[in-house]
């Protein structure tokens, strides 16, 4: 999946595994860190596209 983004330029090149890594660890504390994310996510549905369109962005750079 890396490889293919960074092939596709979604993702920035110098991008190394451990530092994908450490960052989706990051995340995926963070997503786990806040109470009820799920009955926020439904109550509020245009945060995902808000959140994922962050994430891209930060990856590319």
């Amino acid at each position: 999946m890396l490889a293919e983004g960074k092939a596709g330029g979604y993702i920035r090149p110098d991008l190394s595994l451990e530092g994908f890594f450490f960052y989706y660890q990051i995340v995926r504390r963070g997503v786990y860190a806040i109470p009820n994310i799920a009955e926020r996510m439904l109550s509020k549905p245009q945060l995902m596209p808000e959140v994922i369109s962050v994430a891209i962005h930060g990856l590319r750079g």
